[in-house]
């Protein structure tokens, strides 16, 4: 009843989360915003470079959450990037016959063989490292023999670089939320008995309601102009139709017939619904797979009538196996001072990343 139409991030997480992997504890942990991409350039790169990346990296894309790939790129030279950078969580590194000498501590990882290999190679390789400098970090490394080659290799590699680094970026937040012991697993236990399936809530989302088998979660954060709200809620509807319930219409008249009664707005009678719009970045739906399971996954925005509240969410649609049920996962945002590319929704596709 699927059919794979884009290759979606998380396949890039691999089977990460089937068992978290051991982590350097004399390493530091990794900083820096979801969303922000650190490329190391080195000291002779041309001027023209930051443009072409910026172009690559930070233009419109309805694909990515948010509107683009990233929303901010730093660019570093190699010793800056040791002194102030190193410990990035997504980086980039560009690499050149002329820039190899100040790049040596970041090729650590590679013989010299290999590394004249890549750069011979006429493909754009993927070539990934963990955890170099610090915990719950991937660097992507390009090779190519000048800034020429190199810019035609970014160009032609663009959608696979893109995918990857930011599948891996979901992949570390992935394992950085997980790691830790308090995160609080009788809610996935109890939901998964309940619904069928389940996620795991992280440490901080407290229990906002659990009624007629909806789950609402909710993590706040600051205050007036920098207040920060992120919501998770779960529950599931039965299957009526094997195409028309994974179309983005159906999907979102069951989201606000059944938020109708739970996410109630400040004025009396109002409530939660699907902003149409034009205000708004594009709708966009995929068909991915999500732990092995077809998923359709829908990034739309919300809105309560009458108020001015409003933001983005994400909404995961599991035909849940053996059953003629669904299982629908969503996170949403709301910031008072919301700027359009949102990227604190990659956090909530690390999340869905534990629906099981």
């Amino acid at each position: 009843m699927f059919k794979l139409i884009n290759i979606c991030f998380f396949a890039f997480a691999f089977l990460f989360f089937q068992s978290c992997s051991i982590k350097d504890k004399n390493l530091p942990k990794s900083v820096g915003k979801l969303g922000t991409l650190t490329i190391v350039v080195g000291s002779d790169a041309p001027s023209s470079l930051g443009n072409d990346l910026d172009a690559l990296f930070l233009k419109e894309d309805e694909s990515f959450t948010g509107g683009s790939a990233f929303s901010e790129l730093l660019k570093p030279n190699p010793n800056e990037f040791m002194q102030f950078f190193s410990n990035q969580k997504s980086i980039l590194v560009l690499v050149t016959k002329s820039n190899l000498k100040e790049m040596h501590e970041l090729l650590e990882p590679f013989k010299s063989d290999e590394i004249e290999s890549f750069m011979a190679s006429k493909q754009v390789n993927v070539i990934d490292k963990t955890d170099l400098f610090a915990q719950y970090q991937h660097i992507i490394y390009v090779f190519a023999d000048d800034y020429n080659s190199l810019k035609n290799k970014l160009i032609e590699g663009e959608l696979s670089l893109k995918k990857a680094l930011v599948g891996f970026e979901i992949e570390d937040q992935f394992e950085k939320i997980y790691s830790d012991s308090n995160v609080n697993n009788d809610f996935s236990v109890s939901m998964k008995k309940e619904l069928g399936l389940g996620f795991k809530v992280p440490k901080n989302f407290s229990l906002v309601e659990h009624k007629d088998g909806f789950w609402w979660f909710e993590l706040n954060e600051g205050s007036g102009p920098d207040q920060s709200k992120i919501g998770l809620i779960a529950h599931v509807y039965n299957l009526r139709d094997s195409v028309v319930d994974f179309s983005y219409n159906s999907i979102c008249a069951v989201r606000d017939s059944t938020l109708k009664y739970h996410i109630k707005g400040e004025i009396k009678g109002t409530f939660m619904g699907t902003s149409e719009s034009n205000r708004y970045p594009a709708r966009h739906k995929d068909h991915i797979l999500l732990n092995g399971l077809p998923c359709v996954k829908v990034r739309a925005w919300w809105n309560i009538d009458g108020m001015m509240m409003s933001g983005p969410f994400i909404r995961y649609v599991i035909r849940i196996p053996g059953t003629n049920q669904l299982f629908a996962f969503e996170g949403f945002i709301y910031k008072p001072n919301l700027v359009i590319n949102e990227k604190d929704l990659r956090l909530i596709e690390s999340i869905a990343l534990s629906i099981q």
